[in-house]
């Protein structure tokens, strides 16, 4: 299969402009100290945004409404016990598949 190359760097273009926002804080604040007040709203982030996955997993899937409950729970308790944004994320979705590819609330 041939890529041509304008698609070739349409593609790389895409990636670096995903990329850019997601370094460009780490590279601006990396000898920058910040203040209190800054680092205690940076501090609401991560709840932020686990509560961000936990709502739109309940609102906009497929599944029904017992397996993503059971999701959000289970993601909830690694994120309290682990306080790792990945093993959370991993649990809700080991979790819903389980739950859903065994059939655990079906009708």
């Amino acid at each position: 299969m041939e890529i041509r190359p304008y698609v070739a760097l349409m593609i790389a273009g895409c990636g670096i402009v995903t990329l850019l926002p997601r370094i460009a804080p780490f590279i601006l604040l990396r000898k920058v100290q910040l203040p209190d007040w800054a680092r205690h709203w940076l501090s609401f982030v991560p709840v932020t945004v686990m509560s961000t996955l936990c709502l739109s997993a309940i609102q906009g899937s497929s599944l029904d409404v017992p397996t993503r409950i059971t999701a959000c729970v289970a993601s909830l308790i690694v994120a309290l016990w682990s306080r790792s944004l990945f093993l959370t994320v991993l649990a809700g979705v080991l979790t819903s598949t389980f739950a859903d590819s065994m059939g655990m609330f079906a009708p």
